[in-house]
């Protein structure tokens, strides 16, 4: 199974978990799991994160870009996948049981 991470799963893990300079092994294990192909950051995903912005830490982008070959999709986008799964996938009216009902079946 393939895992794609989001910008804040690396940005919460570098600033209040396992920062870079301190828990170096934490991020060999992302770096591997890339390798592996069982996680992976979209390329819109990691250009937002590379992108120069006073409030990104240095050493994150950093790392993504030393890292680039190991986590980054490459993948081509079908922008009609896309627009089908944010027709068909997304709802903004979900009550309370919905959401609980979809967190258990991703689990």
């Amino acid at each position: 199974m393939l895992y794609l991470l989001d910008a804040n799963v690396l940005i919460d893990a570098n600033r209040d978990y396992y920062p870079i300079d301190r828990v170096p092994e934490f991020w060999e294990w992302i770096a591997e799991m890339g390798r592996q192909g069982n996680i992976k950051i979209p390329l819109e995903i990691w250009e937002e994160m590379v992108s120069p912005r006073p409030s990104r830490p240095d050493v994150l982008v950093e790392w993504l870009t030393d890292h680039r070959n190991d986590v980054l999709l490459d993948e081509e986008v079908s922008e009609n996948l896309v627009a089908q799964v944010t027709e068909e996938r997304y709802a903004a009216d979900l009550t309370e049981d919905e959401i609980e009902k979809l967190g258990r079946a991703l689990f």
